[in-house]
């Protein structure tokens, strides 16, 4: 008898420890999400993840107006999402908005929002990064200005490097001079590797 009653006074510390064990891990996780939510962008780029970053379809045709997503995830779930309103046109970035420490969901809500006026595809970050640089190289031409909040956007990049794609910038009547990027074929990437 005396047996049984110990059984069960071990059963029940067992459970007891395993339940404050839970509420212990649920607790450094709502932690770690709270900090995730105010963490600064530079923190953001230098140890967050890249999740689907998006941009309109018509990123490619020239003189656009393009909306781009570049977003990062946490390992608590939590994204922080960069909005880039970029003008290929008149040139530079004209609108910016940032979603820091966001739910998933919140930046799929987002994503259909603009979706419904502008349909957005899957890009590489680095993709959103060259179109926001040929859009500022356009601006130096016609004289138009940056949002006053790119700067630091620009944060959530970290070292990413942007892709080399053409983008068109300007009108068919005033096209822009973007440099169309170099082609890196196996004997240049040779060269360089070898310090050549």
């Amino acid at each position: 008898m005396a047996r049984t009653e110990r059984s069960k006074q071990k059963a029940r510390e067992k459970a007891k420890k395993k339940s404050q064990s839970r509420k212990d891990a649920r607790k450094r996780q709502h932690k770690s999400a709270l900090k995730a939510v105010k963490a600064p962008l530079s923190e953001v780029a230098a140890n967050w993840d890249w999740s689907e970053c998006f941009a309109s379809e018509d990123w490619h045709d020239r003189g656009a107006r393009v909306r781009a997503f570049a977003v990062r995830s946490h390992e608590t779930g939590a994204r922080t999402a960069a909005i880039f309103d970029i003008d290929l046109d008149r040139g530079g970035v004209v609108g910016v908005d940032l979603m820091q420490g966001a739910h998933p969901g919140e930046i799929q809500n987002e994503v259909i929002r603009i979706s419904s006026d502008k349909p957005l595809m899957v890009v590489d970050p680095g993709v959103v990064l060259a179109l926001i640089q040929a859009a500022q190289r356009r601006a130096l031409d016609t004289g138009a200005e940056d949002h006053k909040d790119l700067q630091k956007a620009l944060e959530i990049f970290g070292e990413t490097a942007p892709d080399k794609i053409k983008v068109l910038t300007g009108s068919e009547s005033d096209p822009g001079d973007d440099p169309e990027p170099e082609s890196e074929g196996l004997w240049t990437r040779l060269k360089r590797s070898f310090g050549s």
